[in-house]
């Protein structure tokens, strides 16, 4: 890995969790995105507060990577999307939280790939893409309230999964399904 690499994910997480991180967030702003998905990736296991930023900075990179790059924008989507995977190897903290931010900040990603998003909380009882981890999908269920609440053309799309969610197994996943679905308003 370049020394530029770990500098900056040194930073990043050091200052995920201190007061200045909005003026920290704003200097990013003038790095190139490519430079920040790295860092901002490794710092997504991080947990609480820490999570939520680096996924909100991540998807705030990704969007502007996508107005000048669509195809490496949708390739970091992709990137998201095997670390869900079970055969990656990796439980995906994190995971779902930068999903959801990189639909809701930019139209066209969320567009392209918010059924992917809800798949992660819907279970066909075949071969799909459900969250069995319950922890992580507590995760799915906020991720798809956040683009939900972020893009209300697409509450209606989450509905259906929103709604099968209030029958998942975890009483947790159960609760977040009523809140997700309260909050958009389409209990």
């Amino acid at each position: 890995m370049p020394p530029h690499f770990r500098t900056l994910k040194s930073s990043i997480r050091s200052r995920l969790e201190s007061a200045d991180w909005p003026a920290f967030a704003q200097e990013l702003e003038a790095l190139p995105a490519r430079e920040l998905v790295g860092p901002l990736f490794a710092c997504l296991p991080l947990g609480g507060e820490a999570t939520g930023r680096a996924a909100a900075a991540l998807g705030r990179a990704v969007s502007r990577m996508a107005d000048e790059h669509m195809e490496e924008a949708r390739n970091v989507i992709r990137r998201l999307m095997w670390h869900m995977n079970e055969e990656s190897g990796n439980i995906g903290w994190g995971i779902p939280e930068a999903f959801a931010e990189v639909l809701a900040q930019h139209r066209r990603l969320g567009d392209e790939f918010h059924p992917i998003l809800f798949s992660y909380i819907t279970n066909t009882g075949k071969e799909d893409n459900f969250c069995d981890h319950a922890v992580l999908r507590r995760s799915c269920f906020r991720a798809v309230e956040r683009l939900a609440l972020a893009r209300p053309d697409l509450a209606p799309k989450a509905r259906g999964p929103l709604q099968a969610g209030l029958r998942d197994e975890d009483p947790i996943c159960r609760e977040l399904a009523r809140e997700a679905l309260d909050k958009i308003g389409m209990f």
